[in-house]
């Protein structure tokens, strides 16, 4: 038989074995998809039934939610606005500093330019009346035309303004209580302590000048009166010893009156600084800067004064003598020599102040009536001791 012979169809032909089981095969594999896809589906059910009662909460939860919900944004709230107000202090605070720095360099600035220009006017002020002043006199002495009008009415006008200057330090208004502390001046002050000073001064001159008259003394048994003591004296030692009184008296009088001229010219001319020596060559030195004419009143006051206080120191002594002869001849009791006695040392007090404040170099002076009070401020170094603190 020929391969030719054979038709197609026989040779394609598939057997029904074959196609059977293919059959069979998709089957069961369409078996196995429906059930992987039922599988899936109640997966996705199951799924969705546990999301629905994740999400679907009770009234009570809901609450608490919302409770917590609003404590979270309080809290958030609370922390947002401290940060906010931490800020805002921290902002003040730097601005405060600032401002207070800006505001102390200002004040410095104003204060130094005010200071600057002030000593600047001064300066200016004393150079033209000084370049005036030497212009002046190299005018009268390079061109010997000192008795022409031009030098003569320069030299009058500042001699003019010397004596008013002068005149105007000399003057002391004790009336003037209207103004206030401010007002017055530190030369004012020591002119009013000195003033008040002087009358004490002069009480205690009085009482211990005339012995004589005011000491109690013997007349007949009783206390001699004032017009007594006067009357007894009408001779001999006792008249001797009221003349003494009485010029003892006249001599610290006129102590006391160069005394006070003396205390006002210096609280006038000079100062007390403590930063420059105190020797006699040094205060010679600071004397040339005032005028010819006030060194010699000066001077010569002091002079003056150192004459008098020698002479009523002799007087006083001789007068404490002849007034003690006199009083305990007439002696009554114990008031006599308490008396006696205390109106001498209230009077001696005083000479020997006066006796420290002549007895010095030409150029050195001492206030009569101004004492200065010092401070204790601190520990004497050989009186320190180690404190030893207990635990």
């Amino acid at each position: 038989m020929d391969l030719a012979d054979v038709s197609i169809d026989k040779v394609f032909e598939p057997t029904s074995d074959i196609v059977e089981n293919k059959e069979v095969e998709l089957k069961e594999e369409l078996v196995v998809v429906g059930e992987t896809v039922e599988v899936k589906r109640t997966w996705t059910l199951n799924k969705e039934v546990e999301v629905k009662e994740e999400l679907e909460y009770t009234k009570e939860e809901i609450e608490y939610n919302k409770i917590d919900d609003v404590m979270f944004n309080k809290k958030c709230l609370n922390s947002e606005i401290k940060k906010n107000i931490e800020v805002k202090v921290e902002m003040n605070v730097e601005m405060k500093e600032t401002v207070k720095e800006e505001v102390k360099e200002e004040v410095q600035e104003e204060v130094q330019e005010e200071v600057k220009e002030e000593v600047k006017e001064e300066v200016k002020e004393e150079v033209k009346t000084k370049s005036n002043m030497i212009s002046k006199f190299t005018c009268c002495g390079e061109n010997n035309i000192c008795n022409k009008t031009e030098c003569s009415e320069d030299a009058d006008v500042t001699t003019q303004m010397l004596e008013k200057k002068e005149t105007e330090k000399e003057v002391i208004d004790l009336t003037n209580g209207d103004e206030d502390e401010e007002g017055v001046s530190q030369d004012t002050k020591q002119q009013v302590n000195t003033a008040l000073a002087l009358v004490l001064e002069l009480y205690r001159a009085v009482m211990g000048c005339l012995l004589v008259i005011f000491v109690p003394q013997d007349c007949n048994g009783v206390s001699c009166s004032v017009s007594d003591n006067i009357n007894n004296a009408g001779g001999g030692l006792s008249m001797v010893g009221l003349i003494f009184n009485l010029l003892t008296l006249a001599s610290l009088s006129g102590m006391y009156y160069y005394e006070t001229r003396r205390e006002f010219k210096m609280i006038s001319y000079l100062e007390s600084n403590s930063y420059k020596a105190r020797d006699a060559d040094s205060v010679e030195e600071a004397l040339t800067k005032l005028s010819p004419h006030r060194q010699e009143r000066l001077l010569k006051l002091n002079v003056n004064y150192g004459r008098l206080g020698y002479a009523s120191l002799g007087l006083f002594g001789i007068n404490s003598a002849i007034s003690g002869i006199v009083v305990f001849n007439n002696f009554l009791d114990a008031k006599t020599l308490t008396v006696f006695l205390t109106n001498v040392l209230f009077m001696s007090s005083k000479l020997g102040n006066v006796y420290e404040i002549i007895h010095t170099e030409p150029n050195i002076f001492y206030s009569a009536f101004l004492t200065r009070k010092i401070q204790y401020n601190d520990v004497d170094p050989d009186k320190v001791e180690e404190i030893k603190l207990e635990v």
